[in-house]
């Protein structure tokens, strides 16, 4: 099939919308969002900038407070739309297809996008899953440039249920390989984020009350760390006003973890997870899934550094081109692709009019069949946003919930068709937009 004509456009500069142009999670148009990132007072600073944090993350959190941060578009939606995958309700094709219609709806109708930053659209109350998702996304991204981190490091941390369960500084863990990083994220509606107003104070008093539950004689933390950050992310709806971070400092306890065996099976996790999900059947996805129990199992797991993943013949695991003159390999034969980078996976109905498109780079697929562990833990992209062309392959059983281009070609099973839209790179290597359908 002959691709459409590429459209290529760099959107390095941030584009500008009026307040009333309506902004869709498909047409959001900036590069990066703009956050004020400060203590939330002189006492948290202290501590933050004291001797239980290692040097290098208080100086880079010195320099983040001196102006705003600027954080890639694509950074902030891959962790609104997926920080939480394999962990609820993101486990299957169905479900995947049900938290894109969700998020779609949260961007396209509570959040404002102006170029600049993020914020509510309106003034009123806002959804509080909404705000928790926006503060998780802001958190991480902003913690992960004092460790250097990015979306494969991080996993959340399930909530102990059940009467008499400990508080746990749950939502996220990671690690850079020497240091185990913990964020507690908190977000919040409020009417001027330039002032601590509404449920800001009382976040904090819930992030400290934990600690003081936790440090209580006898208590064990059911999830130690080395460092803990508690931050608090404010949105109102005032024009060009920039999202707001405020941190607190839960006190550090060093844990059972080894911090590098933690990173490598966090990022072995991420791997899996997205490949599984976007070529189950392969050999690819059996034997990451085989591997990653085995690394779990061992008291150390270094010991298969550098061991490929291999086929039911004992031969590695590769792909060669699917052409000579073609950026694809064969592990993307039947998938769909960016016309003009390495990269491909599925893409989602989201509404009539509208496709997901989710996707790796074809640079993770080697990562993980070869098995470098110095690659999987060092795997750290730049992200970016441009409009382009993806090559879409859909199977007729979930065509017919689309309108589908009239020149579409149908092979099989499945339709073919190109469509054009901003598609996001994200640090961690995760490729994924939001197709519009022509009408």
């Amino acid at each position: 099939m002959t691709s459409k004509r590429l459209l290529a456009k760099s959107t390095d500069n941030p584009g500008i919308q009026s307040p009333e142009e309506n902004v869709t999670i498909a047409r959001i148009n900036q590069a990066s969002i703009l956050v004020d990132v400060d203590f939330y007072d002189d006492t948290e600073k202290k501590r933050l900038l004291g001797a239980g944090y290692p040097a290098k993350a208080r100086s880079a959190l010195e320099a983040l407070a001196a102006k705003p941060l600027a954080i890639p578009t694509s950074e902030f939606l891959s962790y609104f739309l997926f920080h939480r995958k394999g962990f609820e309700g993101y486990g299957s094709y169905e479900e995947i297809q049900r938290r894109t219609v969700i998020a779609e709806n949260y961007i396209d109708t509570c959040l404002r996008f102006d170029g600049t930053s993020v914020g509510l659209s309106t003034s009123g109350l806002s959804r509080k899953d909404i705000t928790e998702h926006v503060g998780e996304s802001i958190s991480l991204s902003v913690i992960s440039r004092l460790f250097g981190l990015n979306e494969a490091d991080w996993a959340p941390l399930p909530s102990l249920g059940g009467k008499g369960a400990l508080p746990s500084f749950d939502f996220s863990i990671a690690s850079d390989g020497k240091t185990i990083v913990q964020v507690e994220s908190k977000g919040s509606a409020v009417r001027n984020n330039a002032r601590k107003e509404l449920s800001v104070p009382n976040q904090k008093k819930s992030i400290h009350d934990k600690k003081v539950d936790l440090s209580k004689p006898g208590v064990q933390d059911p999830y130690p760390a080395s460092v803990r950050y508690g931050a608090i992310i404010a949105l109102d709806a005032r024009p060009k006003s920039r999202a707001k971070c405020w941190l607190v400092d839960p006190d550090p306890e060093s844990g059972p973890y080894e911090p590098n065996t933690l990173k490598l099976l966090k990022r072995m996790a991420f791997l899996q997870s997205w490949i599984g999900l976007l070529s189950p059947r392969s050999q690819l996805s059996a034997s990451l899934a085989t591997r990653l129990s085995d690394l779990m199992t061992l008291r150390d797991p270094f010991e298969l550094d550098g061991l490929p993943l291999l086929r039911g013949n004992g031969e590695p695991i590769k792909y060669a081109s699917l052409s000579p003159n073609s950026p694809h390999s064969t592990f993307l034969a039947g998938k769909s692709r960016v016309v003009d980078r390495p990269a491909g996976g599925i893409v989602v109905p989201v509404r009539s009019d509208l496709l997901a498109f989710l996707a790796v780079r074809e640079d993770l697929v080697v990562i993980a069949a070869e098995q470098s562990f110095a690659s999987i833990l060092g795997f750290d992209y730049t992200a970016s946003t441009r409009l382009t062309t993806v090559e879409c392959v859909l199977p007729k059983s979930r065509a017919i919930d689309i309108n589908v281009p009239s020149d579409a070609v149908t092979s099989g099973d499945h339709v073919h068709f190109d469509l054009e839209g901003e598609v996001h790179c994200s640090p961690s290597g995760l490729v994924f937009g939001y197709l519009p359908i022509p009408g």
